[in-house]
């Protein structure tokens, strides 16, 4: 057997123009092997080390310039073949995986070693309530609110994984349906891994705040780079309804670690607009029809004062024969991921003279705020109702101080009559909500305090549509 590997180490030398010595200069070592694997390329299938006893160091050499670098460089692995190496006293045979250069794809093409993955919050179904009334700007003080929306307030972003690093990517992201006031241009250097981009996206508004229905529509994303090398992915989404408002979400199959639906029900902050036509134009009336109140907002006294005015509100809305109208929150139709619930806004419930339990409250916080009141939304399960502060004033330790105390108030109850056909009191719709909060729902009430939300929560802007 030995003459034999002795036979075959002498054919395959004499093969060679020249034996590979094992050096200790690195490059030339390197240069070297470079060559005698251009011979094994072009069909030498046998690769002589020798014949010196510093046969394993350049064998070293050969494992850590052909072998070890396989991830960096992208080799192609052409199976095991025979090396001999015989040094002055033996001869040995040994396997060892030989590889082929292959160019770098990074230089090549990168986008063939890239995976492009488009994000769009949520589940392609584009929130235009979200899309609006989150704030990206606000400071987020006191941690209050989730920075992982605040970060993702435009809602189209995209994931990028790669094996090429300190490359310039250009991207542009377009809508074909005239959902962006014009395509979105921009550039990021790429790194080895994954790295995520949610852009500022230049949002046709008129046209989201006027959409009535779910609307199916596209997203084109298109990335290159100064070598003229690109990747381009459509994405299939649908429009929501401004009214649609997102309540909760579980994010998990989207790449995103969740523990189940996370709380969105902030959001309903953004269906109270204080700022909006119609309050003024219902503050306005209730002032005209209430002359026996010398003075309105929560400046403009304590106590009754406070009191009377609230009541005012209440029995405004009374006369408009604004009714109570059913709709709980419920799984999102079009998504088991997703939670949401059709809210109106001012506009919808008074000209529709209906209001479910959100739609209630949110019209009389949105005159609440307007007149200063501290006020919140106050969400349980499958239901909502009101909070609203009251300065009063008491004898402390003999001294007169002014304190805050928190009511609630039953908005459904607005157009709710009792057994002799007489609308409920606005007394007995504090009472009822004092009996929910305290005992019904004791544990389970999440307010959401308008002072505190709305750095975060913006008015949702439906004046912007235009047309009907």
């Amino acid at each position: 057997m030995k003459i034999a590997y002795i036979l075959i180490a002498f054919i395959a030398f004499f093969n060679f123009d020249q034996p590979i010595y094992g050096q200790s200069d690195r490059v030339k070592t390197f240069n070297r092997l470079d060559k005698m694997f251009q011979n094994y390329k072009y069909g030498k299938h046998k690769i002589i080390l020798g014949p010196t006893p510093k046969d394993y160091i350049l064998l070293d050499y050969f494992k850590e310039y052909f072998i070890d670098k396989t991830d960096k460089l992208g080799y192609e692995n052409l199976g095991q073949e025979t090396i001999i190496i015989f040094g002055t006293q033996y001869i040995c045979v040994k396997q060892f995986t030989l590889v082929k250069y292959a160019p770098d794809p990074c230089e090549v093409d990168p986008f063939k070693v890239t995976s492009i993955e488009p994000l769009i919050l949520f589940y392609n179904e584009i929130f235009p309530s979200f899309i609006c009334g989150v704030s990206s700007n606000a400071p987020n003080q006191g941690g209050v609110f989730d920075n992982f929306f605040l970060n993702k307030s435009g809602s189209i972003g995209f994931r990028f994984t790669t094996r090429c690093k300190d490359r310039k990517v250009y991207y542009e992201i377009s809508s074909p349906d005239g959902y962006f006031q014009y395509p979105l241009k921009g550039v990021f250097y790429s790194s080895v891994g994954k790295v995520e981009i949610f852009p500022d996206i230049p949002w046709n508004y008129e046209k989201l705040m006027c959409t009535k229905s779910r609307t199916q529509s596209s997203l084109h994303f298109r990335f290159y780079d100064d070598q003229g090398q690109e990747k381009s992915v459509t994405e299939t989404v649908y429009y929501r309804s401004p009214n649609d408002c997102i309540l909760g979400a579980d994010l998990t199959k989207m790449g995103y670690s969740s523990d189940g639906f996370q709380n969105m029900r902030w959001m309903t902050v953004g269906y109270v607009n204080e700022e909006s036509r119609e309050i003024e134009e219902i503050m306005n009336e209730i002032v005209k029809s209430n002359p026996q109140i010398p003075a309105w907002g929560y400046a403009a006294g304590s106590g009754d004062v406070l009191f009377d005015q609230i009541e005012a509100i209440w029995k405004f809305l009374q006369a408009k024969d604004v009714k109570y109208a059913s709709m709980t929150t419920t799984t999102d139709g079009f998504n088991p991921n997703l939670r949401s619930q059709y809210v109106r806004n001012v506009e919808n419930s008074l000209n529709d003279k209906l209001a479910n339990c959100i739609d209630g409250s949110v019209l009389i916080v949105s005159i609440l705020r307007k007149w200063g009141f501290p006020t919140s939304l106050v969400l349980v399960p499958g239901h909502a109702f009101i909070s609203f502060g009251i300065k009063e004033v008491e004898e402390v330790n003999n001294k007169t101080v002014e304190i805050m105390k928190e009511y609630h108030l039953e908005t459904t109850l607005v157009g709710a009559k009792d057994s002799f056909g007489e609308k409920c009191s606005f007394i007995r719709a504090v009472a009822k909500a004092e009996i929910e909060a305290k005992v019904e729902y004791r544990g389970q009430l999440n307010y959401y305090n308008l002072n505190v939300y709305r750095p975060f929560v913006k008015p949702v802007p439906f004046h912007l549509c235009k047309y009907p």
